[in-house]
């Protein structure tokens, strides 16, 4: 009987954002016009190695750079380090009051997340941020979704326990992952969150056309790393039991994490609120001063909203990005 984790459908939107994703970085790399299409040829002579090339592509993060802003803003924090299964984690913190943890996605680090940190800061909170494994000033290697989250427990476990958690992308799916190994918070915020991995595997698997035989060996090379099946990194099959107060913001106009993983997190995690915004993308999320609003008021953090008609223009400008441009 074939194993669902590697034959079930992908999601439209997923194979459309997978594809972009694969486009984009055959361009931006000579090396991977020439290897993925060996991958697919070689596959039925040397399956096996087909397989570990395509975990080694999988499992490291591509770099990110930090702006001036991201830089200066990491500068005022005080750093600290730690060892996680032999490898260097690096992170920062900053203030003082209940604990906030902001935690990064795939292919980005601390720093990229300044706009959101200076925010949580400037209402009285402390705030903790570290770079994920193979990620920015932490130790480079192969890395994954639960990596971050074993990660993100271990920097609780020296910082102490949060009274928020905000999470972007990966991180996102990483932290309710933790929430199901025990992380506790009274509440949690996911922005563009990733809901189930291992279809990310299975979309790359189908636009690169890689027959049955490598996806059964590269989930099998990924589970003994990972130390988990790929059964465990759906995140709404966790959702299901959670019972802390959950905000979930995602954009429909995201091309890198469709819509419909944020919504879906949201409707099996018990009373999430979804927020839905339009025209805003994956990453500019981050820095929309009506998001940042949104999440520092659910976190109890930000100044209430003293007339209704207020309230009432926030939600307007969430929902039409050129509502937020004729204002200006």
């Amino acid at each position: 009987m074939p194993d669902s984790t590697l034959t079930r459908a992908v999601r439209p939107s997923l194979m459309l954002a997978t594809r972009t994703a694969v486009l984009t970085a055959r361009r931006q790399s000579p090396l991977l016009r020439l290897l993925l299409p060996a991958l697919t040829a070689a596959q039925q002579l040397s399956p096996g190695a087909v397989a570990a090339t395509v975990e080694q592509l999988l499992f490291r993060a591509p770099r990110s750079r930090l702006t001036p802003a991201g830089r200066a803003f990491l500068a005022r924090g005080e750093r600290f380090e730690l060892t996680l299964d032999g490898r260097r984690i690096v992170g920062w913190t900053w203030g003082s009051g209940p604990t906030t943890y902001l935690v990064h996605g795939w292919g980005s680090q601390a720093g990229r997340l300044h706009a959101l940190g200076e925010a949580i800061v400037a209402t009285g909170r402390r705030l903790v941020m570290f770079d994920a494994p193979g990620h920015g000033a932490s130790g480079r290697g192969p890395t994954a979704m639960p990596d971050f989250a074993r990660a993100l427990l271990a920097v609780v476990e020296r910082e102490g326990a949060p009274d928020a958690v905000v999470a972007h992308s990966m991180g996102g799916a990483a932290t309710a992952l933790a929430a199901s190994w025990g992380l506790e918070a009274r509440r949690f915020v996911l922005l563009a969150p990733a809901a189930n991995p291992a279809e990310w595997a299975r979309s790359i698997g189908e636009v690169l056309a890689l027959n049955l035989e490598v996806m059964r060996r590269l989930r099998a090379r990924s589970e003994r790393r990972l130390r988990l099946g790929w059964r465990d990194l759906d995140v709404r099959v966790h959702a299901r039991r959670m019972s802390a107060p959950l905000l979930v913001i995602h954009d429909h106009e995201d091309d890198t994490v469709p819509f419909s993983h944020g919504a879906d997190i949201a409707h099996h995690w018990p009373g999430a609120t979804l927020l839905e915004t339009t025209g805003l993308g994956h990453r500019d999320l981050l820095n929309d001063p009506a998001v940042i609003t949104r999440v520092l008021e659910f976190l109890g953090a930000g100044a209430r909203t003293a007339a209704s008609g207020t309230a009432i223009q926030l939600e307007q400008e969430l929902f039409n990005r050129e509502m937020r441009r004729r204002a200006s």
